[in-house]
């Protein structure tokens, strides 16, 4: 299980320095990626030796948009799970030529995260369930019981991250689903102490470390 710190502003990018020896990616968030360019995602690269993902939720473009994120010093790039299959394979040749790797995100269109897994599982990671921001504070429970219910996981053909408001009071029951990859993003930047914030994190991940994407499984 790998753990990936997203950063969507720059008070997160400032505390990347306090966590980084506790993360296995870094996200350059969209918000970032929207407000300064590509030039975040090459700053950032800049900052840490552990892979970074440019959140970029292409959806159309995909080789243009690929290249872009790698050659700025991105190692995973985002390809929304909506977006047509003729962006998604665009993105994978892009990435295979460059080695590196794209992650589905299924924001907005979470049936699509077996179909996605099946047909492109060379140069897909991750295919991410995501609880976006919005529809997470629509909940009662602002999201705290949105991944209890999943399960069989291992039965995609690709690896399975799991984002959307994980913190530590929710850690635990994400680290049962037994995803390869948990993203943590304002649960760790936006804490009063955001290193105590990771390493309470970090005590539930099952096999820290492991499940790259180039790994067997």
């Amino acid at each position: 299980m790998l753990l990936q710190l997203a950063l969507d502003n720059l008070g997160g990018v400032r505390t990347l320095v306090e966590v980084d020896d506790l993360v296995d990616i870094v996200e350059v968030g969209t918000p970032l990626i929207k407000r300064f360019g590509m030039s975040i995602v090459r700053e950032v690269a800049d900052m840490t030796a552990r892979p970074v993902l440019a959140d970029t939720k292409t959806m159309d473009a995909g080789e243009d948009e690929a290249h872009l994120a790698f050659t700025n010093g991105a190692r995973f790039m985002t390809v929304l799970a909506a977006a047509g299959d003729r962006t998604i394979e665009a993105a994978c040749a892009a990435a295979d030529a460059m080695d590196a790797w794209v992650v589905v995100d299924t924001l907005g269109c979470a049936d699509a995260a077996a179909r996605v897994a099946a047909r492109y599982p060379e140069r897909v990671g991750y295919v991410t369930v995501h609880l976006g921001t919005d529809a997470r504070h629509a909940l009662a429970d602002d999201g705290a019981g949105a991944f209890s219910d999943l399960h069989a996981l291992d039965t995609l053909p690709t690896r399975v991250g799991l984002v959307g408001g994980i913190s530590p009071a929710t850690i635990a029951q994400v680290a049962r689903a037994r995803p390869q990859l948990v993203v943590v993003g304002s649960g760790v930047t936006g804490a009063v102490d955001p290193r105590a914030a990771m390493l309470a994190i970090h005590q539930h991940i099952v096999r820290p470390g492991r499940d790259w994407p180039w790994e067997p499984r």
